[in-house]
């Protein structure tokens, strides 16, 4: 195993890692281009406020925000009330929040005298989505959580009229993360594709395509907030801490019992990777973290294994399965996303992709 000597960030848990002459990886030199444009976007900080203001002129929300209860999107959240956005925050409610997540949203949302939007699944519908991903071999157990997320925020700003978007993505704490683990998350005929290949129904669930991409969704701005400021993880979580009673569970994940368990169990242990490589990474850049501290944590499990197990029941026990079907489907061969239909393999949906990703730049 080679090691980058400025992060983390290892040949054997990122395959496409590209280690050079110097001994820098090649997410670290993406880092640092990516940094000198988030320098330049802290600068804009106040005028980012404004606009997002006059967007939302003489409409009842400036804003809308999906909320986790973990700290990166919470941290959005507070910048944005405090600054004096009205803010309409909603919450996509997959059957996994920790206890934790759940009050740290309502002492968030009661301090800033907000209503908290809760989107409950269809339960039935959706485990059956994640079982599919189980059997389809790859690491896409959370994908139809983080589609249908990224589905409702854009269905809620479209239904009230609300042009900005906020975020809790951002580059101090979530660089670094690599192709090889996980794509297709904006996919729809991925997902639906992976869905129907196990006898699911898709109908009714939240999604948008490629064409909603470039067509009405790009009316809304989706603006990466944290980005615009010195984004200090632990900071930001002491500062709610103190101010209404915010609670800290942890690592970054470590609010949802089904995104620590993906990445703190199944991905570990079938694929050999351990993801937490990249947030601490990021963290190490963005001086938030020692190296030497990261590789101590690397050396313990992600999480207590009491808890792990714990998960791996509740998961067993949504997805209608047991332990040994579970352990069972964790010995499937190994496939990725090019291994199932997707919009890559389609001329048209390729051609569009380019064009969109043309217009980005």
């Amino acid at each position: 195993m080679t090691t980058c000597k400025l992060c983390v960030m290892s040949t054997e848990t990122d395959p496409l890692l590209r280690m050079g002459d110097d001994g820098v990886c090649n997410r670290c030199a993406d880092w640092e281009r990516d940094w000198v444009q988030h320098l330049e976007k802290v600068k804009e900080y106040p005028s980012t406020l404004n606009r997002v203001k006059e967007m939302g002129r003489g409409r009842r929300w400036d804003a809308v925000i999906g909320l986790s209860g973990g700290a990166d999107s919470s941290w959005a959240y507070w910048l944005a009330r405090l600054n004096g956005l009205r803010v309409l925050p909603l919450h996509f409610d997959n059957g996994y929040d920790l206890p934790i997540a759940v009050e740290n949203l309502k002492r968030l949302t009661e301090h800033w005298g907000d209503e908290l939007c809760n989107i409950p699944v269809n339960g039935p519908q959706f485990y059956a989505m994640q079982h599919a991903f189980l059997k389809s071999g790859t690491t896409g157990l959370e994908i139809p959580t983080d589609h249908a997320i990224k589905a409702v925020t854009y269905e809620t700003a479209r239904l009230h009229g609300v042009p900005t978007i906020l975020n809790g993505t951002n580059l101090a704490t979530e660089s670094h993360g690599s192709p090889a683990w996980t794509q297709g998350h904006a996919d729809w005929t991925y997902i639906s594709g992976v869905a129907r290949r196990y006898g699911v129904d898709v109908d009714g669930f939240h999604h948008y395509t490629l064409w909603d991409k470039g067509g009405w969704m790009s009316r809304h701005w989706w603006l990466s907030l944290l980005d615009y400021t010195d984004y200090h993880r632990q900071r930001a979580i002491d500062y709610m801490a103190e101010t209404c009673g915010y609670v800290d569970y942890g690592f970054k994940h470590m609010e949802s019992r089904i995104t620590r368990f993906l990445h703190g169990y199944i991905i570990p242990r079938r694929f050999g990777w351990d993801t937490r490589r990249s947030r601490m990474s990021a963290m190490i850049r963005s001086g938030q973290m020692t190296r030497e501290d990261a590789l101590e944590m690397l050396r313990q499990p992600a999480y207590p294994f009491e808890e792990q197990m714990r998960d791996k029941q509740i998961l067993c026990h949504n997805l209608g399965i047991t332990a040994e079907d579970f352990e069972a489907l964790m010995k499937l061969p190994l496939r990725h996303y090019g291994d199932y239909p997707n919009m890559t393999k389609d001329p048209i949906q390729k051609a569009m992709l380019k064009i969109q990703w043309r217009l980005r730049r």
